[in-house]
């Protein structure tokens, strides 16, 4: 629902927006070539932000660890597109709020019919890059510096320990490369068993400038996360939004 109907659309362009928007700032199409441009997803889901940037001409790669998630954004990519969706867009259906009995105006909310894709992920650009994809824990798979940039959303506070995925970025990022980011601090592994840093933003902030990243752009926006328009209840996340550089000379 959140990432390949209309009625994600309005969490997306909240989510997904800004950083498409500083992306395509970034890299103006005027005088870039796109198809040179490498840029990073980790965390991807079901790849929409993923499809997002490589449909704006990028060479796009996710990276995800669930297989839930995998086989969903594969079967969406793969199975949805193609001469049969472009007359039969949004043919598959789902009912993603069932499982709500409370806060209802109507029980109609609760079974409502929710059609996906609402675009066709076959249409590409004329002339634009390739979409990938890595199946795997982040840490585990990039270790090439060779990224233009790396847009995080909604990912950082997934990792037991944010400080790895900092050092991550910072080191597969190319100088002069762009790490984007929009998403709580809501950390992921807090209260449980495993192993958990948890740290406020002024401290994120530091390990960020610390590692050697110059902050460019800091500000906030107002996320909503796979809520039901038509609940009663309403939760809005206050994201993080920053843009963070990795110098061109890192020599200390």
């Amino acid at each position: 629902m959140r990432d390949w109907s209309d009625l994600g659309e309005k969490e997306r362009s909240t989510s997904y927006g800004p950083i498409l928007d500083i992306l395509n700032c970034e890299f103006p199409v005027e005088n870039t070539n796109r198809t040179d441009i490498h840029v990073l997803t980790p965390g991807c889901g079901l790849a929409r932000l993923t499809w997002e940037i490589f449909s704006h001409g990028f060479q796009s790669e996710g990276c995800e660890f669930s297989w839930y998630m995998i086989l969903t954004s594969r079967f969406i990519v793969n199975n949805s597109a193609g001469d049969a969706a472009q007359s039969d867009l949004a043919n598959y259906r789902i009912h993603p709020f069932l499982h709500e009995t409370s806060n209802l105006l109507s029980w109609q909310d609760a079974l409502k019919e929710v059609r996906f894709p609402d675009i066709n992920p076959a249409e590409t650009p004329e002339e634009g890059g390739k979409m990938s994809f890595g199946a795997g824990e982040f840490l585990d798979l990039y270790f090439e510096e060779k990224w233009n940039a790396v847009a995080t959303c909604f990912f950082i506070d997934t990792a037991h320990n944010v400080i790895e995925y900092v050092e991550k970025i910072f080191q597969i990022l190319k100088p002069g490369g762009l790490w984007i980011n929009n998403g709580p601090l809501m950390y992921h592994f807090a209260n449980t068993s495993e192993m958990s840093v948890e740290l406020s933003w002024n401290e994120l902030r530091s390990v960020i400038l610390l590692t050697g990243f110059e902050l460019e752009l800091e500000d906030s926006e107002k996320c909503s996360y796979v809520e039901n328009p038509a609940s009663l209840l309403t939760q809005e996340f206050k994201t993080i939004l920053f843009t963070a550089r990795k110098p061109l000379s890192t020599a200390t």
